[in-house]
């Protein structure tokens, strides 16, 4: 009982926020090399907003875009950017797996959000027209096999929301 108890708080302390931060970080340095200043940028799956909101103040004159199916987020993101009084973002409230343009973004990054996505493949096709040419895309998915350093400690609860568990790298 108490081994599942701490487990499951170590998870929650350690994984999650710990996990988000570093992916956090790794996108935000990722894109920082693409010279985002003045590029057309598009979150696809921008959850409550937070890496769009990073981008948005750091890189005033970057266009950026986000891109939610979730309607609660979809209105948190919309609170947010009127009390931040920001210009030079926007969000739109939409599935992934409808169209998103046509070669219409500079940068595209979607973090965690394809195993949410049933027709995940539809989604990767939508986001790829929707880059310009020689436009950058940056993906980030879950492995589907994992070495969970606590494994011993507590079996980690299936991700509900997710309709498969990760990716392989092939």
């Amino acid at each position: 009982m108490i081994k599942q108890w701490i487990g499951k708080h170590l998870y929650t302390i350690l994984s999650k926020p710990v996990g988000y931060s570093i992916r956090r970080r790794y996108v935000l340095k990722a894109i920082s090399k693409l010279s985002p200043c003045g590029k057309f940028i598009l979150d696809a799956g921008c959850g409550s907003g937070g890496l769009a909101f990073s981008l948005s103040l750091k890189y005033p004159s970057a266009r950026i875009i986000g891109i939610d199916i979730d309607a609660v987020c979809y209105q948190t993101c919309l609170r947010r950017k009127s009390t931040l009084g920001l210009d030079n973002i926007d969000f739109k409230l939409r599935s992934l797996t409808e169209e998103l343009g046509n070669n219409s973004y500079d940068i595209v990054y979607c973090v965690d959000v394809l195993e949410h996505i049933r027709e995940d493949l539809k989604a990767l096709s939508n986001i790829y027209k929707a880059l310009k040419p020689g436009g950058y895309l940056l993906i980030h998915v879950p492995l589907r096999e994992k070495d969970y350093v606590f494994k011993k400690i507590y079996l980690f609860p299936k991700q509900e929301d997710h309709v498969r568990e990760g990716y392989t790298p092939k």
